[in-house]
């Protein structure tokens, strides 16, 4: 019988965070679920740490054996899924208790989305706790309104969705394609954008699916990489469209502190 949830989790060297990245799964109260862990040639002990967990066939481990991305990697977990609906969740993040049935029901009663994404919580490993989210309206992502944003490396549309808090039917992937394997960093932000060129509509669940874990290696992103991130998604939005280069203002205008990502 298929899953009614395929959950694909890229996994790089994030032994010590995984085995709870896969014990939130199982804890789910929908338990028609797959969880395919694709390992991105990982130099630690991820996929020992993985094997215990598979004598339940509801999970999978596919091993690259080199590294190849974190686009590469759920591109192949998406590939080898079997549901209808899709969600990622990352090697060092956990959902909550309810978070697979909450979103499924969601976008089984409302016909008219392509997905939907809920709160996501943000802990340290000390315990202390923060919440991200954004309400987002029916049809907010006007392009000059993302180009004035993302401009002033400002909160933007994409960057309210968590990639964590987000379940999408696999006709989203069908109508826009996979992830860009060209971009190792922040494939979701530009995955979002195109989603919205295919005039995609997401959700918004006000309630909690997601825990979001922050630690010294997901947490020293500059202002210089996030600015470039954004400019990257711009250039090959320009080329796309026919242009030859990024926008002067895309590039010249200094970047702002990010608002509005997380509430105290």
């Amino acid at each position: 019988m298929r899953p009614q949830v395929s959950v694909i989790t890229p996994l790089y060297n994030y032994a010590e965070y995984v085995a709870w990245t896969i014990k939130s799964v199982l804890k789910q109260t929908c338990q028609s679920f797959e969880h395919i862990l694709v390992d991105d040639g990982s130099t630690d002990e991820s996929a020992e740490v993985v094997r215990p967990f598979l004598s339940d066939d509801r999970i999978r481990l596919i091993e690259l054996g080199k590294n190849c991305g974190f686009s590469v990697a759920k591109n192949i977990g998406i590939e080898a899924s079997r549901a209808d609906y899709i969600t990622t969740i990352d090697a060092d993040d956990m959902l909550t208790r309810d978070s697979l049935q909450l979103r499924l029901d969601y976008l089984q009663q409302h016909q008219q989305y392509d997905g939907v994404h809920g709160r996501v919580y943000i802990c340290t490993d000390a315990g202390d706790a923060t919440e991200r989210t954004h309400e987002l309206a029916e049809d907010p992502w006007h392009p000059q309104r993302m180009r004035e944003h993302a401009a002033r490396g400002s909160d933007t549309p994409w960057e309210a969705v968590h990639a964590q808090g987000v379940l999408c039917r696999r006709s989203v992937y069908e109508r826009v394609g996979l992830y860009d394997e060209e971009m190792r960093w922040k494939a979701d932000r530009e995955m979002w954008y195109r989603m919205m060129h295919h005039g995609c509509r997401l959700g918004y669940l006000d309630a909690f699916v997601a825990i979001y874990r922050l630690h010294g290696r997901n947490m020293s992103q500059s202002e210089e990489r996030r600015r470039s991130n954004i400019e990257e998604v711009f250039r090959r939005k320009c080329r796309e469209r026919g242009g030859s280069r990024l926008p002067d203002d895309v590039k010249r205008l200094a970047p702002l502190p990010p608002r509005g990502l997380t509430v105290d």
